[in-house]
């Protein structure tokens, strides 16, 4: 016998309410990928009409060439880091080991996650850049 203490607990069955929550965490970290892709592609949807309406009514407008060209790039970047961030990408991982499944997953929700953030961020450096446009502040451009 060992010197580890025994130590004794009482044991219950799952309520139903807590059989719930169980299912729906684990419904939740399943649609997590989903719904980054989902977000993804409204950032691109969102894009695509600021680039375009941003090119439209910008052409020959008072606004200073300088922030013509940031405002534009900067939707443009979104673009291509939001359509980067839902593209698919081939990975070999071996489907019968639950904890490179689970690895893979995490990586992948992760990249996602990170396109997400540098979209967003470009996208909404466009359109701050395009509220200080129209409103006639001049910083540096």
């Amino acid at each position: 016998m060992t010197d580890d203490k025994i130590v004794q607990g009482k044991a219950r069955a799952v309520t139903e309410d807590e059989a719930f929550y169980i299912q729906w965490g684990y419904e939740t970290v399943k649609a997590n990928i989903g719904t980054a892709n989902e977000v993804l592609k409204l950032l691109i949807t969102i894009n695509v009409a600021l680039l375009g309406g941003g090119a439209a009514f910008l052409y020959k407008s008072d606004v200073p060439e300088g922030f013509r060209i940031v405002i534009l790039s900067a939707f443009f970047i979104g673009l291509v880091l939001a359509f980067t961030g839902v593209f698919p990408r081939k990975s070999a991982i071996d489907i019968r080991i639950p904890d490179k499944i689970k690895t893979h997953k995490n990586r992948v929700l992760d990249s996602k996650r990170r396109y997400l953030w540098a979209g967003s961020a470009f996208t909404v450096f466009g359109l701050l850049a395009s509220a200080l446009a129209v409103s006639g502040i001049r910083i540096c451009f």
